[in-house]
C-alpha cells in the first residue's frame, strides 16, 4: 500500500480516525507521517516510550488546573473508561453506549478495584457524585486537544462539552456516585 501523502513510498503507518461515526483511514510512509506520529514512532523504536509517565503527567496537570479532584481521581476515571472498553466484545459497541452506560461501568469498576472502601476512597479523591465523574470525563477528553484541532471541529467539540455539562447538571449533579 502506498503513502496517501506522497503516493510513492510504502505506507508503514496507518491512522484511523472516527468522527460522528464516520471512519477515516490515512496511510503514511515514515517521511510523510505527521511530526507527532514520527516522534512517537522514534520513541517506540528507541525504547523511550513511556505511556504511563505521559498519563501520570496529564493527570497531575489536570489536578493542578482543577484541584477539587486529585490526580488519582483523574487516573480512576481514565482507567474506568479503559476498563469499559476492555470488557466489550466488539470495539464498535463503544460508539453506541449511552452516557449512563459509561457512568455505570465506572461505578462497577470502582466496586471491583476498591471493594467496600470504594465510596470513602473516591470521596478522598474528590469524587462523590455522578456529576463529578462526568466532569472528569470531560476534562480528560479536553486535555490533549488544545490548539491542534481545526477551529470548526474545536467549536463543535466545545459545543458538545457544553451540552454534556448541562445534561450532567440536570440529571446527575447531585446523584451520589456510590450508594451508602
Amino acid at each position: 500500500m502506498n503513502c496517501s501523502q506522497c503516493g510513492a513510498a510504502n505506507a508503514t503507518i496507518h491512522l484511523t480516525q472516527i468522527i460522528d461515526g464516520a471512519r477515516t483511514t490515512r496511510d503514511f510512509c515514515e517521511s510523510c507521517a505527521p511530526e507527532d506520529i514520527r516522534k512517537r514512532m522514534q520513541e517506540i523504536k528507541g525504547g523511550t516510550f513511556n505511556p504511563e509517565a505521559e498519563w501520570k503527567a496529564k493527570w497531575e496537570k489536570l489536578h493542578a488546573e482543577h484541584p477539587e479532584f486529585s490526580s488519582e481521581a483523574f487516573s480512576f476515571v481514565d482507567r474506568g473508561l479503559s476498563h469499559n472498553r476492555n470488557i466489550m466484545k466488539d470495539p464498535a459497541q463503544e460508539l453506541s453506549l449511552s452516557f449512563s452506560d459509561v457512568l455505570e461501568s465506572c461505578q462497577a469498576y470502582a466496586k471491583e478495584i476498591y471493594g467496600e472502601s470504594a465510596k470513602a476512597k473516591l470521596k478522598s479523591c474528590g469524587i462523590e457524585t455522578f456529576g463529578d465523574v462526568g466532569e472528569i470525563m470531560i476534562l480528560l477528553g479536553s486535555g490533549g486537544f488544545k490548539g491542534e484541532l481545526d477551529p470548526a471541529f474545536r467549536d463543535r467539540l466545545e459545543d458538545m462539552r457544553r451540552k454534556i455539562r448541562e445534561n450532567l447538571r440536570q440529571k446527575y449533579s447531585e446523584s451520589p456516585f456510590l450508594a451508602e
